[in-house]
């Protein structure tokens, strides 16, 4: 009785155990998929994509995982968070050999390999390889198992590998000789490059990626290490498992991903938690609104330029990890052009508008009432006014960064000009008219302020006061010797905003 209560126990606390626990697996074709697995049922969930035949590989001690192509015979390392790969070296197996297994021994640092020679004569290998540049060297080679398909290693060091021909047997293997030691069959038969093994620290469980070659059934199983049999956890439900590798700290592992990370201000920007059997999420958003949340996939707005980090810290209730990426996001500001010319202006008068000129911008123009004479795409154009009225200028920035700004309208008055009525001030004159090199303009009013414009007969504006203090007995000189000969228009408005019109003629 008391046996049997111990097994219950047991078998309570394996199966509590197994509640949360995972690991990845790579299969052997279709690309490559690598997936998290759920070790408490087999459910797959798609990481990414790596490569086809990696068929030996574990985590190393960097929370990488390291395999080997078993056709290629090249060492690359993996990222588990996203299946990327990079290539370390090329791995050659001894003679007529293939890379069948790989395991990482924790209580000593090192990284095994085995490959074998699966023929009625052939041979098994047990090799220690240098996972900074795919050397390896011979631990010892036996001949009793001539096609073991996996290996994995236990909290203490007891290595363990699954043999492939006839019915699929466990052998425990000397990591002194390589040597083995029968322990027994898992139950099924296996054969195939389908097979992958790894120990789960977590709750003390050898787990079995396994392709049975009289069913096709590719399953994870869990392994007893007492007598070899074996138990069904679930159905793979796809092609052969050429890899399987299960974390042996922190389950949890914290990865994210944005929609952009180059933006302008008061964009938005969409975080994705792309995290490993998290349950809870705590996000650091430098610079964003808001600058923290404890939702899974975030919305966050930048409203200050700059570049700024982001952190995500997660947890399972047990564990936490996280995951910081400097300088992320960068957010660049938006221009503010500001149009800069004459809003009095004569019908056919070509006049030049401007804004601030910004490396790397770009300069789109829009005009109502005239049209763009030269310098469309600049920060600088001549616009020919040719319709009497209201018009407008108004620009579009884009910066080097692809932000965008708009100016305010400039309001442009587009006058006729020529057969201007005069509406003289009181006392007001102008001479003498016609003139040569010099003119005097005599207020002959009470003191106010006035603002003096002179157009030639073309609409520009050749001179411009704005503020100029005068009574009835200022006489106001101007020097008019650059003036080309023909008929010019003056425009004076007062404080008050009334405006007075006459003309006069240089004639040399």
């Amino acid at each position: 009785m008391k046996n049997y209560f111990t097994i219950l126990i047991s078998l309570f606390l394996i199966s509590f155990n197994l509640s949360g626990q995972n690991g990845y697996i790579l299969e052997y074709l279709a690309g490559g998929p690598l997936y998290h697995i759920d070790l408490s049922n087999a459910e797959k969930t798609l990481i990414g994509n790596t490569m086809n035949n990696f068929g030996a590989g574990d985590i190393g001690p960097d929370g990488m995982l390291y395999a080997i192509n078993s056709v290629t015979n090249d060492l690359y390392q993996i990222d588990i968070s996203d299946g990327t790969f990079s290539l370390i070296a090329s791995i050659l197996p001894p003679p007529n050999h293939i890379w069948s297994g790989m395991a990482y021994d924790e209580t000593n640092d090192i990284m095994y390999g085995y490959s074998a020679n699966a023929t009625s004569t052939g041979e098994g290998s047990l090799h220690i390889i240098d996972i900074t540049d795919g050397s390896y060297t011979l631990v010892g080679t036996q001949t009793e198992a001539t096609a073991i398909g996996c290996i994995a290693i236990t909290d203490d060091g007891h290595m363990y590998g699954m043999h492939e021909v006839g019915g699929a047997t466990i052998y425990e293997i000397d990591t002194g000789d390589g040597s083995l030691t029968l322990v027994g069959p898992i139950g099924q038969l296996a054969s195939g490059m389908g097979h992958g093994m790894d120990y789960c620290s977590a709750n003390q469980t050898m787990y079995l990626t396994t392709y049975n070659s009289e069913t096709w059934e590719n399953t994870l199983r869990i392994i007893n290490l007492n007598n070899g049999s074996s138990s069904q956890v679930g159905d793979l439900l796809g092609g052969w498992i050429g890899v399987l590798a299960i974390p042996s700290t922190n389950t949890v592992s914290a990865h994210f991903s944005a929609d952009q990370t180059e933006i302008c201000l008061e964009e938005e920007v969409q975080f994705t938690d792309e995290s490993f059997a998290a349950t809870s999420w705590l996000w650091t958003f430098e610079g964003g609104v808001p600058a923290t949340s404890t939702e899974q996939n975030p919305l966050v707005t930048y409203h200050t330029a700059g570049i700024f980090d982001v952190t995500l810290e997660v947890s399972d209730g047990i564990d936490t990890d996280t995951d910081y990426v400097e300088g992320m996001i960068s957010v660049s500001p938006i221009p503010n052009p500001e149009v800069s010319g004459d809003i009095d202006v004569c019908i056919n008068n070509e006049l030049i508008y401007s804004s601030a000129d910004h490396s790397g911008s770009t300069y789109n123009w829009s005009i109502e009432g005239g049209t763009i004479v030269n310098g469309n795409g600049t920060n600088e154009v001549s616009v020919l006014w040719t319709s009497t009225g209201e018009g407008s200028v108004q620009l579009t920035e884009t910066s080097a960064e692809s932000c965008e700004g708009i100016s305010e309208a400039l309001l442009v008055t587009v006058d006729a000009c020529v057969g201007i009525l005069e509406t003289p001030i009181k006392g007001l004159k102008v001479y003498p008219n016609p003139a040569q090199n010099h003119l005097v303009i005599s207020f002959g009013s009470a003191e106010n302020t006035y603002e003096l414009s002179i157009y030639n007969q073309f609409g520009y504006r050749v001179f411009v006061d704005y503020a100029i203090t005068a009574d009835e007995q200022t006489l106001y000189p101007l020097d008019i010797s650059s003036f080309a000969s023909g008929l010019y228009f003056v425009q004076i408005t007062d404080s008050s905003n009334q405006v007075y019109k006459t003309k006069f003629e240089i004639l040399r």
